[in-house]
């Protein structure tokens, strides 16, 4: 019996140490595992895989935005909006931003090596036209330790308009501000009428004041 035991005992061993040199890579596999985007079973389990995945790092805000981007495709409608304001630690303009550079990872336009560490700065990638991209490129600045201010600095510098241009700019507001004292005239005119007070003399006070001469 002591025999049988000892071989058994032998055996036992032998498989252990068999066992041993895969336990790293089953770990590796495991931490693999943990972060793959998997359809969950409604907005508290949407939100605590999102809610582990923010806290264990900052440079998660890839795998957190693929989530949400499954999250708003397959929750019912109000459910994802609702996991936001409630269920997660960051509002709607993180998510509104991690799931922007998700999408334009997964499309493509950005990529993760070159990705900013920050995905507020990696959002400022996104907002870029094609020919601003370009000249961002160029410039050096779509790298991951770029700073915000580079590309927000790059952006008001490509949309600045000048000359000619900028007096084309300042008539359109210059239009777009007539038609909006135009269109509350009209509604205070409307709620004089409805309140039937009868004091005509403030509402032309009220017009008069407010009125643009062109």
């Amino acid at each position: 019996m002591a025999k049988l035991n000892r071989k058994a005992l032998d055996r036992d061993r032998e498989a252990r140490m068999a066992v041993e040199p895969l336990r790293s890579i089953v770990e590796v596999g495991r931490q693999g595992l943990l972060n793959a985007v998997v359809a969950q079973d409604g907005p508290e389990a949407y939100a605590r895989e999102i809610s582990r995945l923010w806290a264990e790092a900052r440079d998660k805000f890839i795998a957190i935005g693929d989530y949400l981007l499954v999250a708003k495709r397959s929750l019912a409608h109000g459910d994802y909006e609702e996991m936001i304001r409630s269920l997660l630690p960051f509002g709607p303009s993180a998510a509104r931003k991690m799931r922007a550079v998700a999408a334009a990872v997964q499309e493509g336009k950005l990529s993760i090596e070159r990705l900013p560490n920050s995905y507020a700065t990696a959002y400022e990638l996104t907002l870029l036209s094609e020919d601003e991209f370009r000249t961002a490129d160029g410039r050096g600045l779509v790298r991951p330790d770029v700073f915000l201010r580079e590309i927000q600095a790059l952006r008001a510098e490509m949309r600045a308009p000048v000359g000619s241009q900028r007096q084309l700019t300042l008539r359109r507001e210059r239009e777009r501000i007539i038609r909006d004292i135009e269109r509350l005239h009209a509604r205070v005119r409307e709620i004089t009428l409805e309140l039937g007070d009868g004091n005509a003399e403030e509402t032309t006070t009220i017009i008069e004041k407010a009125e643009v001469v062109d």
